[in-house]
């Protein structure tokens, strides 16, 4: 969203019924698969729940936009009311125990081009390695792969999104790194 937009959601109660209506749809249509696609890194969520808490933190957000201050970015915003609904929904002793989204689901969408029969069998080698590597990961730090490698956020945008401190953010993500860098060096190895 420009900044422009940013701050028309920042004044949504201000607006005329008729522009809600469409700074929501148009809210909705740009963020609810990214939110989605976000909640995926939470295990224990079903498809269903990523599709409810995803609208339900859209609404939300949409509602409290007075809280959203337009300057910062959208993106960790939205993220940290997701989270902070998915956490819930999670600690609820009436949640459904689902099976936790599959590593493969965490690595995101194709990007539409066809590689060749040896470097497609060389990349899924190394999608293998890096679900193994994924599904291995605890919880927190697999949110925070998907947060910087997944949405390619900034590790400020990162730590207002999951509630951490900018510094504990940073270390998690240098051990990340060096999981990764020992696990491509495995791989090298063999």
């Amino acid at each position: 969203m420009e900044l422009e937009e940013r701050r028309a959601f920042a004044e949504n109660g201000l607006l005329a019924a008729a522009d809600r209506q469409r700074l929501f749809d148009a809210l909705w249509k740009e963020w609810r698969p990214r939110l989605e696609a976000y909640l995926r890194s939470f295990s224990g969520l079903s498809a269903e729940d990523r599709e409810e808490l995803a609208g339900d933190a859209l609404l939300r957000a949409f509602e409290r936009a007075d809280r959203y201050r337009p300057e910062r970015p959208l993106e960790p915003w939205l993220v940290a009311v997701a989270r902070r609904m998915a956490l819930s929904r999670l600690r609820s002793p009436a949640r459904r125990a689902e099976t936790p989204a599959a590593p493969e689901e965490l690595l995101g969408e194709a990007d539409g081009r066809r590689p060749g029969p040896e470097a497609e069998c060389i990349r899924e080698e190394e999608r293998i390695a890096v679900a193994n590597l994924v599904r291995s990961l605890p919880e927190r730090e697999r949110e925070l792969a998907f947060l910087v490698y997944g949405r390619s956020m900034s590790l400020v945008e990162a730590a207002r999104a999951t509630g951490s401190p900018l510094g504990t953010v940073k270390w998690r993500m240098s051990r990340l790194r060096e999981l990764l860098r020992r696990a491509t060096e495995v791989e090298d190895a063999e």
